[in-house]
């Protein structure tokens, strides 16, 4: 088996490398990761509003403080700021993944009902089947029925 003289010039190979890096840093491809400008703080609102549904919406009865409130919140905008940089303003500019992981979460908060603490139905429910649903009494938010210990119909209701 031949073997094959290989020569190149290592210069040759930097500047064409070069030249490479200065035309992908001047024109990002469609659906590339854009980072924000290093000021922004694009995701902290969107932030503070998910920690606020948290606290008073899904675990009110864990009585999550202010201030545990404002740590998780600033955690979760620097997570979300590494993922897709810019907030929601910066959209056009975020890679794929983070877009679909978007879209998917908005379509999955959409069919959630806070009052129930449930995924809605997926489908249509037959009308006798909604009306019977709908005359059922709700739990008080924070509680589940259904007879079991520390439960509001059950021994040790709280």
């Amino acid at each position: 088996m031949g073997m094959h003289d290989v020569n190149f010039d290592p210069e040759a190979v930097d500047a064409a490398f070069g030249e490479f890096e200065q035309g992908a840093a001047a024109a990002p491809a469609g659906g590339q990761l854009v980072p924000a400008a290093a000021d922004s703080d694009g995701w902290i609102d969107a932030a503070r509003l998910a920690a606020g549904m948290l606290a008073d919406g899904i675990a009110p009865n864990w009585q999550i403080t202010r201030e545990a409130r404002e740590e998780w919140a600033v955690a979760l905008a620097a997570c979300l700021e590494d993922l897709a940089p810019g907030g929601l303003g910066n959209m056009a500019n975020w890679g794929p993944w983070p877009k679909l992981a978007f879209a998917s979460a908005t379509i999955a908060l959409a069919g959630f009902d806070l009052s129930t603490g449930k995924f809605k139905p997926l489908k249509p429910q037959p009308p006798e089947q909604a009306q019977a649903q709908a005359a059922r009494p709700k739990a008080p938010q924070g509680f589940t029925t259904g007879g079991s210990p520390g439960t509001v119909d059950g021994e040790g209701a709280q």
